[in-house]
């Protein structure tokens, strides 16, 4: 991953592009929205029947989630509520940081509430998905213990 990111700053670079920052910054916020993501994603695994449904799920909310970060339609023209919704995300802040660090020149300090938000996510759903996996881990033993009681009664 190390090796991407300063792939990316050296590419930024080649091309001309804005690529502020330093490979330890951009690595310590790639980190933040990793893990933020990935205990999102595990969350969002437990919430249905079948993992492919997850896929679609997220396919289908990809787009208004895209919308929802201010890349694509301005900030001050989504709804509070439909902000509100987007701060569960972590690619709302995630895309934030980037854009800001990237394209509008804002230094690591400019995105330091982002990096903060991400890093707060990743613990709560750190969190969340601990608490959802022993949810689901008791409801599988005590499935298991009915079933080996009634195995024993017949």
């Amino acid at each position: 991953m190390l090796g991407l990111i300063v792939a990316a700053h050296r590419g930024a670079a080649h091309l001309q592009l804005p690529a502020f920052g330093h490979v330890a910054v951009a690595a310590h916020r790639h980190t933040a929205i990793r893990h933020a993501c990935i205990f999102f994603g595990m969350i969002v695994s437990c919430m249905v029947k079948y993992r492919e449904n997850v896929m679609l799920i997220m396919v289908f909310i990809s787009i208004p989630l895209l919308f929802m970060t201010g890349v694509s339609l301005p900030q001050s023209n989504i709804p509070s509520y439909w902000q509100g919704v987007s701060w569960l995300f972590p690619s709302t802040f995630g895309v934030r940081a980037y854009v800001r660090l990237n394209s509008m020149g804002a230094s690591p300090g400019d995105v330091l509430t982002e990096y903060r938000i991400l890093w707060v996510q990743a613990g709560a759903y750190l969190l969340l998905a601990c608490l959802v996996y022993r949810f689901q881990y008791f409801l599988a033993r005590r499935a298991n213990k009915k079933e080996v009681a009634n195995a024993n009664k017949d």
